[in-house]
C-alpha cells in the first residue's frame, strides 16, 4: 500500500459539496489500496486489507449483533447473526447474505460493516455464506458455494420470506445464484438487493474509464484485473456465470433494488445491467447515489449508508411475507 496517492488517482481533487459534510471528510483522507499483487502476494494483501478494516469491523457487530453463531451448511461454514432489536415474531423470515471481496478477499467474519447494519434495520436474522475464494479456489467454487446455501435455506425458510442480498462480486454471486435457481426449478427468492455488483469482470462500460481514479474504493488495473484472471481461470470472462451482466433473464425473476453512485466504477454495470433487467420484464429499481464511491454502505458511520440501508429495509419488509 502507497502512502500517497500516484497522480491517476483523482479523487482527492473536486470533492462534490453534495454529498454530505461526514462523506466529504471521508474522501479528503482516504488512500485507495494501491496493490497490483501477483497470485503468490495474495495472502499479504488479505492480510494488509482486514488489518486496515478491522476496527471498523468489530465497532458495527458491536453495535448491531446481538448474537453469532456459526453453521455447517451443505459443508459451506455460514455466519448467522442476531441483530440487537430481533423479535421473535420474525422467526420466518431472513436474508441470505454473499459479500463481496472481488472473490480473492473477506468473509462474513470481516464484512459486518456490510450487512449488519441491515439486520438491524429490518429486524431479521442474516445468514451470511463464507463461500470459497480465489486463487486458491477459482470458479466454480464461489457460486457452488453460494447455491448449496440457498437451496438449503430455501428449505428452512418460505421462498416468499426470503431475502437475497449481495455487495460487488456477492452481488454478481447473489444474482447467478438466483438465475441458477430458476434454471433449476429451485425456488426463487421474494426479493433481491444488490449494492454496486460486479457483474461484469471484463473492463466494458463507460465509468470503468470515466470513474477509474475517481472511485475510492476500487482500481481496475491496480486491484480488480488480476482478481478477475485468477477468479476466471481459463474460463471466458463473458461467460453468463462469470458476469452475470450477458445472461438471459428470465421474465419471472423476483423485484430487484440496485444501488451505484456517480463515482462508482461500476456505475455503468449497474446502469446497463437495470436496463437489462428492464427490457426483460422484471420489476427492478436503481438507486443512484450523487457522488458516491464503489459500495458505499461498508463505510456504516455516513447518512448516505444509513439512508441506503433504511431503503434496503423498506423494500425487504415489502416483498417478504
Amino acid at each position: 500500500m502507497a502512502d500517497r496517492q500516484p497522480d491517476r488517482f483523482r479523487f482527492h481533487d473536486n470533492i462534490p459539496n453534495t454529498i454530505s459534510q461526514q462523506a466529504q471528510d471521508f474522501m479528503k483522507i482516504a488512500v485507495l489500496f494501491d496493490v497490483d499483487p501477483s497470485r503468490e502476494d495474495w495472502p499479504e494483501v488479505k492480510k494488509a486489507t482486514y488489518k486496515f478494516y478491522e476496527q471498523l469491523n468489530a465497532d458495527t457487530k458491536a453495535r448491531y449483533v446481538e448474537k453469532l453463531e456459526t453453521l455447517d451448511i451443505s459443508g459451506v461454514r455460514v455466519s448467522v447473526i442476531t441483530p440487537k432489536n430481533y423479535d421473535s415474531a420474525n422467526d420466518t423470515r431472513a436474508i441470505c447474505y454473499i459479500h463481496g471481496g472481488a472473490y480473492v478477499l473477506f468473509s462474513p467474519q470481516t464484512t459486518f460493516g456490510t450487512y449488519a447494519p441491515l439486520g438491524f434495520r429490518s429486524g431479521l436474522k442474516i445468514y451470511a455464506i463464507d463461500y470459497r475464494l480465489a486463487p486458491e479456489h477459482p470458479y466454480p467454487a464461489a457460486p457452488d458455494d453460494c447455491f448449496a446455501v440457498y437451496r438449503e435455506l430455501v428449505k428452512k425458510y418460505s421462498p416468499d420470506s426470503l431475502g437475497l442480498f449481495g455487495d460487488s462480486a456477492g452481488g454478481a454471486l447473489a444474482l447467478v445464484t438466483a438465475l441458477r435457481a430458476h434454471k433449476q426449478g429451485v425456488p426463487l427468492p421474494a426479493a433481491i438487493i444488490l449494492s454496486s455488483p460486479w457483474v461484469d469482470i471484463t473492463k466494458s462500460g463507460d465509468s470503468y474509464y470515466t470513474n477509474e481514479g475517481l472511485d475510492i474504493v476500487i482500481h481496475y488495473e491496480r486491484n480488480l484485473r488480476k482478481a478477475a484472471e485468477v477468479y476466471a481461470g481459463n474460463r471466458d470472462m463473458k461467460d453468463p456465470e462469470i458476469s452475470p451482466i450477458y445472461a438471459d433473464f428470465p421474465r419471472d425473476l423476483p423485484p430487484t433494488m440496485i444501488l451505484t453512485g456517480t463515482r462508482d466504477l461500476f456505475l455503468s454495470n449497474c446502469v446497463r445491467f437495470y436496463r437489462a433487467m428492464k427490457r426483460a420484464g422484471i420489476k427492478v429499481e436503481l438507486n443512484a447515489w450523487e457522488g458516491m464511491w464503489h459500495d458505499h454502505i461498508g463505510f456504516p458511520d455516513l447518512p448516505e449508508t444509513d439512508e441506503a440501508f433504511a431503503d434496503f429495509a423498506a423494500f425487504f419488509e415489502k416483498y417478504l411475507k
